[in-house]
């Protein structure tokens, strides 16, 4: 029998499969034209809103509808106008590619929400910084986790 040892999300022994998930690498480029990076950026946030709506719809059904909330939510900040305003105005303004423009936009906001003094507000900041990233992969087409894992949860 081997062991894996990880974080734990309650108390206590689990027996069964595991999932070993190894993300591919996210290699950004500079920036090279502008008008081309806001381009991405729109192909890069319809991705990740279509990746976001499959993981809660495959939530709803297999984990139920309060922990489907989480993606809900995950889909409102995504879909942020202000956000996304930001992120278009540091590719115009900086010539910044549109991984690089994501990552610091909500990582900014990841910082204001560690600043404020709501502990559940501050622990949000984690998943500003998820929502960026994983912007950040659709912009360059990188597949990330997918529903599998809740068929997974479920076996």
């Amino acid at each position: 029998m081997e062991k894996f040892y990880g974080v734990k999300a309650s108390r206590g022994i689990a027996c069964g499969r595991v999932l070993l998930y190894k993300p591919e690498a996210l290699v950004i480029s500079p920036a090279a034209d502008t008008d081309k990076e806001l381009e991405r950026l729109s192909v890069g946030l319809k991705r990740a809103q279509s990746h976001l709506e499959q993981i809660y719809e495959q939530a709803k059904e297999n984990l139920g509808g309060d922990e489907a909330e989480v993606f809900a939510g995950h889909l409102e900040i995504l879909n942020d106008e202000d956000l996304i305003q930001e992120i278009q105005n540091e590719i115009s303004a900086k010539r910044l590619c549109a991984e690089t423009a994501a990552l610091q936009a909500y990582e900014a906001e990841a910082r204001e929400m560690e600043e404020l003094e709501s502990e559940y507000m501050r622990a949000r900041a984690a998943d500003l910084r998820d929502i960026g990233k994983g912007l950040a992969y659709a912009i360059a087409d990188i597949p990330r986790l997918n529903g599998d894992l809740f068929r997974l949860y479920r076996q």
